[in-house]
């Protein structure tokens, strides 16, 4: 019996990443409209959220997906697409809540979720298509284990 654990490997590593940014979405959602004093730490904490998706995305683009897109189309066609069709959603956002910050008279439940709901669908999509992607029976058609191992 062969060990694929290797084969696996990126694939653990970005669920772990897009289940986090998932969980931080859904509570971030969730607590839109939570009575609170003031919405400042919770505004940080929605801003702190679309930077760090950001941050993934650059990070992507500039070291992971160019390495994978040698071999694998979905790195070189569909993933980095799909980053710029979210981009003007994730922007929209983050003008959102800066703004807000700015003035958190401005700040409105409904809007937050509805700006939110924008995009939602395809950041979710996004991530799922990623980690599939990257799950290690698709990983042995384009690398072999000592390849993955440099990664």
């Amino acid at each position: 019996m062969c060990d694929d654990s290797a084969f696996e490997s990126l694939h653990m590593r970005m669920s772990h990443f897009h289940d986090h940014f998932k969980k931080q979405f859904k509570e971030i959602y969730r607590d839109a409209d939570k009575d609170r004093k003031s919405h400042s730490s919770y505004l940080s904490t929605a801003l702190s959220f679309v930077q760090t998706i950001h941050m993934h995305h650059d990070i992507e683009e500039h070291a992971v997906f160019p390495v994978l897109a040698k071999r694998m189309p979905a790195f070189r066609d569909d993933h980095p697409q799909e980053h710029k069709r979210m981009a003007a959603a994730l922007d929209g956002y983050e003008k959102y809540v800066r703004a807000c910050q700015k003035d958190q008279d401005k700040y409105n439940p409904l809007e937050m979720r509805r700006v939110m709901d924008e995009f939602k669908e395809p950041l979710f999509t996004h991530m799922d298509a990623e980690v599939e992607s990257l799950k290690g029976h698709n990983m042995k058609k384009y690398w072999t284990k000592e390849e993955i191992k440099r990664f």
